[in-house]
């Protein structure tokens, strides 16, 4: 397996701080789809897997580092709920937002060929 992509890691650690440390309107969003398979976050994993294929994360890699971002939310949400915002993923949410991870990914290589 190659490297981990640490410019990958980086900027997605930093969305991520950002969207936790800053009061911005998406805390407070509500969708009405809370307990589905998938929500409008389920996007965002989407953009993140076409921006992992474009820094040259591999699927591999992306699948990997996808499942340590939903253990380290789960673990976070277990362990420290007051660090976030939100309601709990479903199985079903966290199973659509790795495939949205890998279709993203899939749809930026068939973009950029």
């Amino acid at each position: 397996m190659n490297q981990i992509n640490w410019r990958y890691v980086a900027l997605y650690g930093a969305y991520v701080a950002a969207l936790h440390a800053l009061d911005g309107p998406w805390r407070r969003w509500k969708f009405g789809w809370e307990g589905r398979a998938v929500d409008p976050w389920t996007l965002q994993h989407l953009l993140w897997g076409a921006i992992a294929q474009r820094v040259g994360v591999g699927p591999g890699q992306l699948a990997l580092l996808g499942l340590a971002n939903e253990a380290v939310e789960a673990g976070v949400r277990h362990y420290r709920p007051d660090l976030l915002w939100g309601t709990p993923e479903t199985p079903l949410n966290v199973a659509a937002d790795l495939v949205a991870n890998q279709a993203g990914w899939e749809l930026a290589r068939r973009l950029g060929a």
